[in-house]
């Protein structure tokens, strides 16, 4: 989950499924009943998504605290090279 691009006549949405795969927002009481976890936090990560006249949405925070030792994996995009702004918008965080 993350923040969806803004258009040229459109803000991006914040904290959203934006791509095509079989995954999704786990609510978090299915995460932790599924899985030895705890959801310290999950919130919109605000002002992730840049400024701009039609600005990003913003991404979210998830923390999980395992409760005891596992081995886990993580699905993402935009850890190494931040989303980017067109036509004088600031790039996303």
């Amino acid at each position: 989950a993350g923040g969806s691009g803004a258009g040229p006549t459109w803000d991006g949405q914040s904290g959203i499924h934006t791509h095509c795969t079989n995954t999704r927002i786990t609510d978090p009481e299915i995460l932790e009943r599924r899985y030895p976890v705890l959801l310290r936090e999950f919130s919109i990560r605000k002002g992730s998504g840049g400024q701009g006249e039609h600005p990003g949405g913003d991404g979210v925070v998830r923390e999980l605290e395992p409760l005891r030792t596992l081995t886990m994996s993580i699905l993402s995009e935009r850890r190494t090279l931040q989303p980017y702004g067109l036509n004088g918008g600031e790039d996303g965080a």
